[in-house]
Parts: structure tokens; sequence; C-alpha cells
């Protein structure tokens, strides 16, 4: 472990390049899990909700919004995590669990009390998630090596 950052996050081409690689991985690795996984749970949670997990222009554009949101968080966290602990299988495995723990868990949890969606999605959608986070985190690992 450092005493202090080595690598800036915002400095130089190699963090926006993560960022990239991870926004156009994750937007990739979403739609199958969204409409193979989570649409057709929820429309079978809500059959009497013909409005359920509507497609439209106006969503796509705030799931972009979302997206790009979400990548400058998970990127820079990556960064960081990994400037302060050391490239390895075991920071990459730990901080993609960080990572779906505070946001996909959380979330699925918030939408399940709420009566939104059936907690049985976040046990199908969480593992795909977490996969998909330990790509995005080997992704910064393999920029940040390239930085150094």
């Amino acid at each position: 472990m450092t005493d202090r950052a080595t690598l800036t996050p915002m400095n130089g081409k190699p963090f926006w390049s993560a960022f990239i690689a991870n926004t156009i991985w994750v937007n990739i690795s979403g739609l199958p899990r969204y409409f193979f996984v989570v649409a057709p749970m929820l429309y079978a949670a809500f059959p009497d909700n013909p409005e359920v997990a509507p497609v439209s222009l106006p969503i796509m554009a705030l799931w972009g919004i979302w997206t790009v949101l979400f990548m400058l968080v998970t990127t820079g966290f990556y960064w960081m995590y990994f400037d302060r602990s050391g490239i390895s299988g075991r920071a990459i495995f730990t901080s993609a669990l960080w990572v779906t723990i505070t946001t996909i868990v959380l979330t699925w949890f918030a939408i399940g009390n709420m009566g939104i969606a059936p907690y049985s999605l976040l046990f199908a959608a969480t593992p795909l998630a977490f996969g998909e986070q330990l790509i995005s985190a080997y992704i910064v690992a393999r920029f940040m090596k390239s930085a150094k």
C-alpha cells in the first residue's frame, strides 16, 4: 500500500480511455441483462400493467445519462482503489464486490421495498451485474497498468 496517491484519475488519457471502454462494456453487457432477465421478470410480476419496463427514446436517453454518471463513479473508484491497494486479482474482485453491493444490491433492495419490483429480481440480476463489474474493474486495471 502506498502512503499517497500516485496516479491522479483525471490526469491523462489512460483514465478517460478506461472510462470510455467501461461505458461501452456496461452498455453492451447491460442490454441483454435487461431484455432477457429484468424485463421478463417485471412483466411476470406485473401482468396487469402494460406500461411496466417501457423502452422509448426519452427513457433510453435518461439511462444514457445515468450510465455516464455511473461509469464516472465506478471508473474513478476502481482507479483510486487500485492506486491505494495495488492491482491484483484480489483487488479486482474486492473492488467489484464493493461496487456491486453499494450500487446494485442497495438499488434493488430499495426498489423491492417500494414494491416496484419483486425481490427475486435482486437474486437474478445481481450475479450478472457482479460479473459485469468484475470485467469493468479488470478494464480499469489494464488501463492503469499502461499508465505506469
